[in-house]
């Protein structure tokens, strides 16, 4: 709810720390200050934040749950605060920042489309499997090590980015999901079946 809300609502925090000194008030608002009596909606402030790909609209509503999450931690450190000095305080989080949070693997280009957590390196990236997808997230040495060998192909390590994503795709391709899901649980591998959204992706 925006500031100029709570003031008209009489909830505003001058308002309540004088009727409630001990009061511990998390306000949930969508753009930070100077822009706090902004309009906007969880897609809004993932458009400001870079985290939609356009023409495709967003899976989930990261601000609203983020956020969410944020105000849990605001309203504990307040109580803390609260216990340690008998005195109420107020808390402002941004929907819009907590966005923007997310948002930083993206514009420091770490899950970009070359990025390594962004499909870049075959070691960590998403293959069509026979009826589905896999993910498979071997980053470390030892684990992609570990990978190479359970699948027989350890000639695969010393090769370039783009031989291993093609040995990897065709290799995938030969076996259904549930087998490579089996065969992650099985050896602790860090790969899984990839879980579809009801009604697939459009």
């Amino acid at each position: 709810m925006r500031p100029g809300a709570l003031r008209r609502l009489n909830l505003h925090w001058d308002s309540l720390r004088s009727r409630y000194p001990r009061l511990c008030h998390v306000a949930i608002i969508g753009y930070p200050s100077p822009q706090q009596e902004r309009s906007g909606h969880d897609l809004t402030y993932q458009a400001v934040s870079g985290l939609l790909d356009p023409p495709r609209m967003p899976r989930t509503l990261l601000a609203d749950l983020v956020g969410a999450e944020r105000a849990v931690s605001a309203a504990l450190a307040l109580l803390f605060h609260r216990e340690r000095t008998e005195k109420g305080c107020v808390q402002w989080v941004s929907l819009q920042e907590s966005a923007a949070a997310l948002g930083k693997p993206i514009r420091h280009g770490l899950t970009s489309l070359q990025g390594a957590l962004g499909g870049g390196s075959a070691r960590y990236s998403l293959y069509a499997t026979q009826d589905g997808w896999a993910a498979l997230a071997a980053l470390e040495e030892r684990l992609w090590q570990h990978f190479l060998q359970t699948i027989d192909r350890p000639d695969l390590l010393n090769k370039s980015n783009k031989k291993v994503r093609a040995e990897l795709e065709k290799l995938f391709r030969q076996r259904p999901t549930r087998y490579w899901a089996d065969l992650a649980r099985r050896l602790n591998l860090p790969l899984e079946a990839v879980v579809q959204p009801e009604g697939g992706r459009a």
